[in-house]
C-alpha cells in the first residue's frame, strides 16, 4: 500500500509541486492586497481573509446556506450534490475548513487534467505549461472559492479520461456523481450516450442494444432526475429548478447585452469582460476545429453555448473554464508554438485574475 502511494506521489511529483506553489500564491494575495493598501471592505484579519472570503460570498454563501439550512427559495437554482458534501463533512470538521474544501481538490482535478493531456499526446513539459496557464486564467480563483468549478472539473476530466481509455463503467459513475453538481452534466451524459452509440455499432438494429445505451444514459442523469422529483415532492413543482433560474437573471434574454439601468464601471466592466470571453472562445473554437478529439472538442463547445442559449452572457467569463478540454489543448500547443507569447499572454491573465481578487475582496460580482 505504502509502496503504491510512494509511487503514485513519484509519477506525480511535478503536479504536486504546481498544486502546492499555487495554493501557496493564491491564498497570499488576499493579504497582499490588504498590505499594499488597496481598498477592501472586508474587515481584515486571517479567518476573514483565509476562509471568509472564499466561503461565505456570493453563490459560495447560497451553497452553504443550502448545506445548513436546506432550500428556500430561490436556491432551488443549485444543484444538492455539492452541498450535500459540505453538509456531511461539516459533521467532522469545522465548517471553515469544510468551506476550504476546493484548495484539496484542487490537486485530484489537476492530477486529471494532466492525465487528459497525455491522453491528447502531449507530454510532460508542455502537459504542466497547460496546466499552470490554466491556473493563471482571469476567473481561475473561483477554483478556490466555496464554488462548484473545481468539483464538476474534477469528476468530468475522471469521466473523459475513462470514456477516451473504453472504461463504461467508471464513465457512468462519474456521470451520477456529476449529474448530481450542475444541469450542464446533460452536455456529459450526451458525449458518454454518443459514444455507447458508436461503440456498440448500430448498423444492424437491434432493440436489446438501444436499451441497454437508453438506460445506461438514464443512469448517468439520475441524479437530475431525482432532484427533480425532489422539487416536485417538496414545492409541487417539477421545474422549480428553471423558475429560481430567473431570479439570478438567467432565462431572460434581457441581460445579453449592456442595459443602461443601474448603469456604472464595474458593471460596464464586468459586461465587457464577458463579452471578450466569447469573442476570444469562438476563435479558440474556430482554431481548434478538427485538430482536438471529437467528443472533448464537443463537450466544450456544448458548455460554451449553453450560457449563452439561456438568454445571457452572465458569468460566461467564469463558466468558460468549463471548456477546459479545448482551453488545455490551445495553451499546450500555444507553448510550443510561441514561447514568448505564452509567457506574455499569461502575464496580462494573472494581472486580470489580481484584478478579479481586489474586486472580490470588496464584494463586487465579477464572473
Amino acid at each position: 500500500m505504502i509502496s503504491k502511494i510512494i509511487n503514485f506521489y513519484e509519477s506525480n511529483k511535478k503536479i504536486f509541486k504546481i498544486w502546492f506553489i499555487y495554493t501557496i500564491i493564491i491564498n497570499t494575495i488576499p493579504f497582499l492586497i490588504y498590505f499594499l493598501g488597496f481598498p477592501v471592505k472586508i474587515e481584515y484579519n486571517f479567518e476573514n481573509y483565509f476562509f471568509k472570503i472564499w466561503g461565505y460570498l456570493w453563490d459560495g454563501n447560497n451553497y452553504y446556506k443550502i448545506s445548513q439550512f436546506g432550500y428556500n427559495y430561490p436556491l432551488q437554482a443549485f444543484f444538492p450534490g455539492y452541498p450535500l458534501i459540505l453538509n456531511l463533512l461539516s459533521n467532522i470538521f469545522p465548517l471553515n475548513f469544510v468551506l476550504r474544501i476546493n484548495l484539496i481538490l484542487t490537486l485530484p482535478m489537476l492530477i486529471e487534467l494532466n492525465k487528459l493531456l497525455k491522453n491528447l499526446g502531449f507530454d510532460e513539459n508542455s502537459s504542466n505549461k497547460a496546466l499552470i496557464g490554466f491556473l493563471l486564467l482571469p476567473t481561475a480563483f473561483f477554483l478556490q472559492a466555496n464554488y462548484v468549478e473545481t468539483i464538476y472539473i474534477l469528476i468530468s476530466a475522471w469521466g473523459l479520461n475513462n470514456i477516451l481509455e473504453k472504461n463504461y463503467f467508471k464513465s457512468l459513475i462519474s456521470g451520477v456523481f456529476l449529474s448530481t453538481i450542475k444541469i450542464s452534466s446533460l452536455i456529459y451524459s450526451f458525449i458518454f450516450f454518443t459514444k455507447l452509440i458508436k461503440e456498440q455499432n448500430l448498423k444492424k438494429f437491434k432493440i436489446s442494444k438501444i436499451l441497454k445505451i437508453i438506460i445506461i444514459t438514464l443512469l448517468s442523469l439520475s441524479g437530475i432526475l431525482i432532484y427533480f422529483s425532489y422539487l416536485q415532492y417538496y414545492f409541487g413543482n417539477f421545474w422549480y429548478f428553471f423558475t429560481a433560474q430567473k431570479y439570478w437573471l438567467r432565462l431572460d434574454s434581457s441581460y445579453l447585452f449592456i442595459t443602461f439601468e443601474n448603469l456604472y464601471l464595474l458593471n460596464v466592466f464586468s459586461k465587457i469582460s464577458e463579452i471578450i470571453t466569447f469573442v476570444i472562445g469562438v476563435i479558440l473554437f474556430l482554431k481548434t476545429y478538427k485538430k482536438i478529439n471529437n467528443y472533448l472538442y464537443l463537450f466544450s463547445l456544448l458548455h460554451f453555448v449553453l450560457p449563452i442559449i439561456s438568454g445571457s452572457l452572465l458569468s460566461l467569463n467564469r463558466l468558460f473554464l468549463y471548456c477546459y478540454p479545448v482551453i488545455l489543448f490551445g495553451l499546450a500547443n500555444y507553448y510550443i508554438k510561441n514561447k514568448l507569447s505564452y509567457y506574455l499572454t499569461l502575464s496580462i491573465s494573472f494581472i486580470l485574475q489580481f484584478t478579479g481578487i481586489v474586486l472580490l475582496l470588496n464584494k463586487h460580482f465579477i464572473g
